[in-house]
């Protein structure tokens, strides 16, 4: 039974990063191009390098919980479009009452719809999301109606790409339950992703969760988080970074570390790889594969596996 509450923060697989890549590169990167599905996590990368682009990829985590996402993006005279579905599947869980006694097994699973759409203008690109997403558990289901917005700025002559997005602004068209006050997560963020020009590597730097300074903030309900982090270790969290190696167009590999995540998700005497990640690219035609495997908890990992399809050369050499 729901019971009403205060406002409480909800549907918090809208944060997840949605190809191998955005994981790969510390969760939160929104400047990284070029990159199939990366305008999943700012609506303005929508550009020519995303056209004709199908991206697949599915990621499994602990017990049976899993998520799978799809992603297509087209061109027409009105600019570029792209559309995408996330799904999560958080398996089948024991039900317990009141009293500790078992009940009947129940299922949860979360999944959000987008719609995007992006112009440029010379070194200029806005780009804009609308999302439906929807969470149920157990037979209860909640519904929200969402909005992205995003832009960012190429240097004509340089590696180097600026940016920012706000995401998961919207309301709520239904909760779990009559009398249930939820709070979606929104969040800004700012980017930059450049290229050294003799360096075989691209950086990119991501400013997360900007409109929340204090990340660090003493919870007395937590086990560990009693006291009020250091100024430095504040900063810290509101970064993600991340860098590639570019041995050639067609193998890559890549790193990253969430300070947050690594903060948040720790033991107290145990970090472990909490907040790292690793990936790789290897490119064949028009596949491109894509593998990261990420660390949250010293327990294990995450992996998430990506295809891309670029289906204009498909289509092309049918053609």
């Amino acid at each position: 039974m729901w019971l009403p509450a205060s406002a409480q923060q909800s549907f918090h697989f809208l944060e997840r990063p949605a190809t191998p890549r955005a994981l790969a590169l510390g969760g939160a990167a929104i400047t990284a191009v070029p990159g199939a599905g990366m305008w999943l996590q700012n609506p303005a990368l929508l550009d020519s390098l995303s056209i004709g682009q199908l991206q697949l990829a599915y990621q499994w985590f602990y017990a049976d919980v899993q998520q799978s996402n799809i992603a297509y993006a087209h061109h027409t005279k009105a600019g570029s479009w792209g559309a995408g579905l996330q799904y999560v599947d958080w398996g089948k869980m024991q039900g317990y009452d009141a009293s500790g006694s078992p009940t009947s097994p129940f299922t949860a699973s979360d999944y959000v719809v987008q719609l995007s759409h992006a112009r440029r203008w010379r070194v200029y690109s806005a780009g804009a999301s609308i999302k439906w997403a929807s969470s149920g558990i157990a037979g209860y289901r909640a519904g929200a109606l969402l909005l992205d917005a995003g832009g960012t700025f190429s240097h004509p002559s340089k590696e180097l790409v600026a940016g920012f997005v706000v995401r998961n602004v919207g309301v709520f068209t239904r909760s779990y339950a009559d009398g249930q006050s939820l709070v979606l997560p929104l969040e800004v963020r700012l980017g930059l992703t450049f290229k050294p020009k003799f360096m075989p590597f691209r950086f990119t730097l991501t400013g997360q969760h900007l409109q929340q300074p204090d990340l660090g903030k003493a919870d007395p309900a937590s086990l560990f988080n009693k006291e009020e982090p250091p100024l430095v270790d504040n900063v810290m969290r509101h970064l993600a970074i991340g860098t590639e190696l570019l041995l050639s167009q067609n193998v890559q590999f890549r790193a990253g570390y969430n300070h947050l995540l690594r903060q948040e998700l720790k033991l107290e005497n145990i970090s472990g790889m909490s907040g790292f990640s690793l990936g790789l690219l290897l490119r064949v035609k028009s596949f491109q594969l894509e593998y990261t495997r990420a660390w949250y908890h010293v327990a294990g990992g995450t992996s998430q596996l990506g295809l891309g399809i670029n289906m204009n050369k498909i289509f092309k050499k049918r053609i």
